[in-house]
């Protein structure tokens, strides 16, 4: 069995970083550790196709992994 998941790597001009991690079959997302020109806590929440939206409205750096790990792999890891 595969584990599949999207990994969004955001970076503000202020040097702010934040990640998601949204796994096969789930679609929602909750950015936040990210603030805006002025300081402020930017919040997101929602499907996580948005993030790009998101990151070009707010100007942020967006890069984005897919990964696809086997099972066992991951379970024997730790």
């Amino acid at each position: 069995m595969e584990v599949t998941t999207r990994i969004y790597l955001m970076k503000d001009s202020q040097g702010n970083k934040a990640s998601v991690t949204v796994e096969e079959g789930c679609d929602t997302a909750q950015i936040f550790g990210m603030k805006d020109k002025e300081g402020k806590a930017l919040y997101f929440e929602s499907d996580a196709y948005h993030i790009s939206t998101f990151c070009n409205d707010n100007n942020i750096e967006l890069k984005v992994i897919d990964r696809k790990d086997d099972f066992d792999t991951l379970w024997n890891e730790k």
